[in-house]
């Protein structure tokens, strides 16, 4: 079937070009964010600095309606954040993609933060994060894999004048958001949107 050719060249693609990227970027983001976390979690002007800025960003992208999260919103608003993370990989030696990673490692450090700080426990915060973030987390480290991939390939090509197709990194990019990032994301955003927040309800009592 076409569709199993499909991930089954994703597959090779990823084991043999983002494998190894994938892995440190899972390892750099998760120490990050409990550094980032046990600083603003001392330093509580910039913390609260920083968590009015993230729910402005929220309040700004309309992430909620008047029944909770609205699932076509947040969904549509992380497609369009991972998609960028990709396709600024597209300009070469600057390496961009690190910034959206760094962000995304200052919002769940300073989500950590407040829940710790504020009393209510890294026990609510594992809770409102790990249903969903066990698959979103991923396509995000997915994508910014891509987004440096991207970025190396296209320098690469440009400092050694070698025959190297960027075309192909791209197509290979494009099957990868197709194949893994948009299904990990829609699956995320139905959790995030009817899982999470009754399970944040129980465990809160509320």
């Amino acid at each position: 079937m076409w569709i199993v050719r499909q991930y089954q060249e994703t597959g090779r693609f990823f084991r043999k070009k983002l494998l190894k990227l994938f892995l440190i970027l899972c390892i750099c983001f998760a120490g990050l964010c409990v550094l980032s976390g046990i600083w603003l979690a001392s330093e509580e002007a910039l913390l609260n600095e920083f968590v009015q800025q993230i729910a402005a960003g929220f309040e700004e992208k309309r992430l909620f309606d008047e029944g909770g999260i609205s699932f076509f919103t947040l969904l549509l608003n992380n497609l369009y954040a991972v998609g960028i993370s990709i396709l600024i990989g597209c300009i070469p030696f600057f390496f961009l993609t690190i910034l959206p990673f760094f962000s995304n490692v200052v919002v769940l450090g300073a989500m950590g933060a407040l829940y710790q700080t504020t009393g209510i426990g890294m026990g609510a915060f594992l809770i409102g994060i790990l249903p969903h973030g066990i698959l979103e987390l991923p396509a995000l480290l997915v994508s910014f894999a891509l987004g440096l991939y991207l970025c190396w390939s296209l320098s690469y090509k440009i400092c050694l004048q070698r025959e190297r197709s960027f075309r192909q990194a791209l197509k290979e990019a494009g099957r990868v958001y197709l194949l893994v990032v948009v299904p990990l994301l829609l699956a995320a955003a139905v959790i995030e949107t009817y899982v999470t927040p009754a399970l944040m309800g129980l465990f809160l009592g509320v």
